[in-house]
């Protein structure tokens, strides 16, 4: 399904702490076609010197999408000084999603900036939210062994996160285990494929562009 320009009105912005802002959209077309793992831009232009880019891996709740924004990833500042009803502008949906086959009894677990895009597939009944487990930041090896604990006895296992906490888990799973990666940390810039500059080395050799063949890849594709 090809992606789309929606004019979304902001709903809400909530600081959920220093490093996080949590940003609801009404953007029904959008909504409507956004499956889960999926991303959208958000662009803003206020006036000729500041344009706003935002990377949001969101959660789909009716018409609206809420998502996390991570104070190291944008200028968050510059999205507080927007208010509720507020009009953006959104691209989308963009880039892969997660199987929703056989999730209800895989293992789940997402960062903070990722973890509505795995609460959409308990919403849509794939998954309960109780199987989510939150991953703080700059975790630490006893948390590391804890998760990869509960994912060894587990056939299929979904994740979110950034590239350094895949790495410390990818070669501890099991191979027969179904292991699917969302990978919150990547620059995106054009969107659409043409600027190469998120692209991510493979097993063979070869580069892909997350922004068309990700943000959710199959884990085999780095083993």
């Amino acid at each position: 399904m090809n992606p789309i320009i929606e004019r979304a009105t902001v709903t809400s912005l909530i600081r959920k702490s220093e490093r996080l802002l949590e940003i609801t959209l009404a953007a029904p077309q959008v909504a409507a076609m956004l499956r889960p793992g999926q991303f959208v831009l958000l662009n803003s232009e206020r006036n000729s010197t500041e344009v706003l880019s935002q990377v949001l891996l969101p959660g789909v709740y009716g018409t609206k999408l809420t998502a996390n924004i991570e104070s190291k990833m944008s200028s968050m500042q510059s999205f507080d000084t927007y208010h509720e009803n507020d009009i953006l502008s959104i691209l989308g949906p963009l880039g892969t999603s997660f199987s929703t086959d056989d999730c209800a009894e895989a293992v789940l677990f997402a960062d903070a900036v990722s973890e509505r895009a795995l609460h959409s597939l308990a919403l849509r009944g794939a998954c309960s939210p109780e199987n989510i487990i939150t991953v703080p930041n700059s975790p630490t090896e006893d948390f590391v062994q804890l998760l990869i604990d509960r994912i060894t006895n587990s056939s299929r296992v979904l994740g979110a996160g950034d590239s350094d906490l895949f790495d410390r888990i990818r070669s501890r799973i099991p191979a027969s285990t179904t292991f699917q990666y969302l990978f919150s940390d990547c620059e995106i810039a054009c969107g659409i494929g043409t600027c190469v500059a998120c692209a991510k080395e493979l097993a063979d050799g070869t580069y892909s562009r997350p922004c068309t063949a990700g943000l959710v890849y199959d884990a085999s594709a780095f083993a």
